[in-house]
């Protein structure tokens, strides 16, 4: 068992839970409190956390499991309309208490996330041994759940797409190619694609490609993504993108042990370099996304 926070975490996670937000009533003696902190300064910006209930009993589902009140959490305590499937769990890497998390210096410290506290999968469980009251248990992150506008863009996109010319456009001198590869069964074929931008926006944050990857996804693989599920990452070890094959696919069990997770606020030319020293032949970006069900 490996412990983490201020409880110990089996390799799944939390159980059933009635309650949401820490204004909410009594919780009960046959319950547990699980604390919260929405980790997002601008939809936070009174620093409050917030529980979930939990019947001691029923501690044995997995965490994804609690997306659903969270989500409701986010929307009382917030006003915060999250995207399901982009609701994150931390555990933080040394204690922090409720009454902590109030000042201002805290949240502030917490430059990088991955550094500050371990992420937790959706299929994770918790353990009642060495049950912290007072502590924060999760640090949550979420992304705005999408809005009209987002689905009426990505059928567009659709729609474009079957009217769309055979040939591509031809890149300008001054465009780069950022070789990209989803990692997904759904890329069955194995297969990269490029990513073009120009040269001036090696500035921007990775958040800018989200719109490209959405219609690359749909064009590739026709694979519908939902935007706020997309995931970046880049290989610890450098690889040459035409030696992507299945063979190499399959030898990966575990995305996050052969490359490392990027924030979408991360301007590009921080993970690729400067556009004079840019690798062509790499390749740059690994993508993960989950299916958009509407």
């Amino acid at each position: 068992m490996e412990s983490s926070g201020p409880f110990s975490t089996h390799n799944s996670t939390l159980g059933h839970q009635v309650g949401a937000s820490a204004k909410a009533g009594k919780v009960g003696k046959d319950n547990v409190a699980i604390n919260c902190f929405f980790l997002d300064a601008e939809h936070n910006s009174t620093y409050d956390p917030f529980y979930l209930v939990l019947p001691k009993d029923e501690f044995n589902e997995p965490l994804g499991w609690l997306r659903d009140q969270v989500k409701t959490s986010l929307l009382a305590e917030h006003a915060f309309h999250a995207d399901l499937p982009a609701i994150q769990f931390y555990t933080p890497m040394t204690r922090v208490t409720c009454e902590e998390v109030f000042e201002v210096a805290w949240l502030s410290s917490i430059e990088d996330i991955k550094k500050a506290a371990k992420r937790h999968s959706k299929c994770a469980r918790i353990s009642l041994e060495d049950f912290d009251a007072d502590s924060i248990h999760f640090l949550v992150t979420a992304q705005a759940e999408p809005t009209t506008e987002d689905f009426s863009r990505l059928k567009t996109v659709k729609n474009s797409i079957e009217v769309r010319q055979a040939t591509e456009p031809v890149a300008a001198e001054d465009d780069i190619d950022i070789n990209c590869f989803f990692f997904s069964e759904h890329n069955s074929q194995h297969l990269t694609f490029p990513l073009t931008i120009a040269r001036n926006k090696f500035t921007k944050p990775l958040q800018s490609l989200l719109g490209d990857v959405v219609t690359k996804l749909v064009d590739s693989h026709e694979f519908s993504a939902r935007k706020a599920t997309i995931r970046f990452y880049t290989l610890k070890t450098p690889f040459k993108a035409e030696a992507v094959d299945e063979e190499w696919f399959q030898s990966i069990e575990d995305i996050e042990a052969v490359a490392k997770s990027r924030q979408a606020a991360t301007r590009i030319k921080t993970i690729l370099g400067a556009v004079e020293d840019f690798d062509e032949e790499a390749l740059h970006l690994l993508i993960t996304a989950e299916k958009d069900t509407f």
